[in-house]
């Protein structure tokens, strides 16, 4: 799977996450305002990692060929 594809696809599921808490219910006070701005907050920086991480195993994946290469070579 091309790694374009999978970074939008946690990227959308960032998006839908986030209005879905959003849409889920109103918020009467600053205070619940306040908890939907840190949830907000935690859900992109867990995504956030989440593409970080994808990234580097995606790389150390397609080094590996490469390095068992030039170990055997």
């Amino acid at each position: 799977m091309p790694l374009s594809q999978v970074i939008y696809a946690l990227i959308q599921s960032k998006t839908h996450l986030i209005d879905y808490i959003r849409s889920a219910r109103a918020f009467e006070s600053a205070v619940e305002l306040y908890e939907l701005q840190e949830l907000r907050h935690l859900v992109s920086n867990f995504f956030d990692r989440a593409i970080y991480y994808t990234v580097c195993g995606y790389e150390r994946e397609r080094a590996l060929p490469y390095a068992l290469s030039e170990v055997n070579g």
